[in-house]
């Protein structure tokens, strides 16, 4: 008897707390046409990806957890999200996103920390996130290192570099990818589109001129991290020594390579 109540209790406050799924992004209270990743949302509620709480909401300016996440790999990927205890001492069957945490790792798509613990509650870092989409899909090899903050001793610099060649992630206009930071429920969810649809995918753009690639910078106040198409569309006047004008004529090759004409 102690047993069945101790399980209702449990079945009651997974009711209040885990995620609603099938909730489309424009039900969501707080997910507006106008907000920055609204399309994203609704790509991935529409897939079953992921999934807003019982009040309505979606949440996405608070960060996502480690398990919400493996529990978003886990549904795009199809995997089995059946709760069971996992080799992780903090996560055993009744931790919400077990089973999808345990197949992750047996995917080896994440992993847990030398103490034994896989810290489910803990916020996933931007550093995080690339390794856990580099490993779960198929990505492109990124050869260049265009961040300031991102070294070769970095568990996650090639993890990093790829997600970045692939226009699924970039950095900051300081030159910089904050691998540590935080990564929000919104943010995620805008990776996780831009990996599974290519057509969310920031379109970065290739200099075969140098000098006008470092003119393009300097006006940018874009020191390093890729330059999208959408940078160059912000672009109204060039001045930089050699390179000059307003209403710069610009081509766009396939692959995007662009160079001044």
């Amino acid at each position: 008897m102690k047993k069945l109540i101790r399980l209702v209790l449990f079945v009651l406050v997974l009711g209040l707390v885990a995620p609603v799924n099938g909730q489309a992004a424009s039900r969501f209270k707080d997910v507006s046409t106008s907000y920055t990743f609204y399309d994203e949302v609704l790509y991935l509620s529409g897939k079953g990806v992921i999934s807003g709480y019982a009040d309505g909401t979606f949440k996405p300016n608070i960060t996502v957890t480690r398990a919400q996440a493996a529990m978003m790999l886990g549904r795009a990927l199809n995997l089995s999200g059946e709760p069971r205890n996992t080799k992780f001492k903090d996560v055993t069957a009744y931790v919400t996103g077990s089973g999808y945490i345990a197949a992750a790792v047996e995917k080896g798509i994440i992993s847990g920390y030398a103490d034994g613990t896989y810290r489910p509650h803990d916020s996933v870092t931007r550093a995080q996130m690339a390794i856990f989409l580099n490993r779960a899909f198929t990505l492109t090899k990124g050869t260049e290192n265009g961040f300031s903050d991102v070294s070769t001793k970095m568990a996650a610099y090639q993890s990093i570099l790829n997600v970045s060649a692939n226009g699924i992630a970039s950095g900051y206009a300081d030159g910089t990818y904050r691998p540590n930071l935080a990564v929000t429920r919104g943010q995620f969810s805008a990776f996780m589109a831009r990996t599974l649809e290519p057509s969310f995918r920031a379109a970065v753009v290739h200099f075969p001129d140098k000098k006008f690639e470092k003119a393009i910078r300097e006006t940018l106040n874009k020191p390093m991290g890729n330059i999208t198409v959408a940078d160059m569309n912000s672009i109204r006047k060039i001045e930089a020594p050699g390179v000059s004008g307003s209403g710069i004529l610009l081509k766009i090759s396939q692959g995007l390579n662009m160079q001044r004409i």
